[in-house]
């Protein structure tokens, strides 16, 4: 009997080796083509079209929240996932990040006007924080104020540093 349950082991043993190989494999192979699309700004791209996605996903749950829909604990949620958005806005910026295989609404203004662009960065950050701690609070006149300013520092670098969408033609 014991001979026989090592028999069964083995072959498990030697699939979870190859699983395990497998796996770092893919680690290694992910790696390399996350740099090599990080050389021409798709990668920055994508992370920072993915990140307005969510704080524009965010600012509707606010919304909702406010209007006392989305449950207990909805406005302080988004209000969290809106702080941490702020925190790691700026860093999907960097030089080089211009132009990549995606279509972009950025401005050249981001990198020709670096300061200006950290200054509104910033801004949301200070904001976004600001909002999550009137939310904890739950005083109504301090999220409203919060919320003001909230919208004021994501107009900041939308006007300054977003490219206008381009209206469709109807036909």
């Amino acid at each position: 009997m014991g001979s026989a349950l090592i028999r069964g082991v083995k072959p498990m043993m030697n699939t979870f080796r190859t699983i395990s190989l497998a796996l770092i494999a893919g680690l290694f192979l992910t790696t390399g083509s996350v740099e090599i699309a990080k050389a021409d700004g798709t990668a920055d791209i994508k992370a920072r079209k993915a990140t307005m996605k969510a704080i524009g996903g965010h600012m509707g749950g606010i919304k909702l929240a406010l209007k006392g829909k989305g449950g207990r604990g909805a406005l302080v949620g988004h209000a969290e996932g809106m702080a941490a958005m702020g925190r790691i806005n700026g860093g999907y910026y960097p030089k080089g990040s211009e132009m990549g295989t995606i279509k972009t609404r950025a401005l050249p203004a981001i990198w020709s006007k670096p300061a200006e662009f950290k200054t509104a960065v910033d801004a949301f950050a200070s904001a976004s924080a600001a909002f999550l701690t009137a939310a904890k609070g739950g005083d109504k006149g301090a999220i409203g104020a919060a919320m003001k300013g909230l919208g004021k520092s994501c107009g900041g670098c939308h006007k300054n540093f977003r490219a206008k969408k381009k209206k469709k033609k109807k036909m």
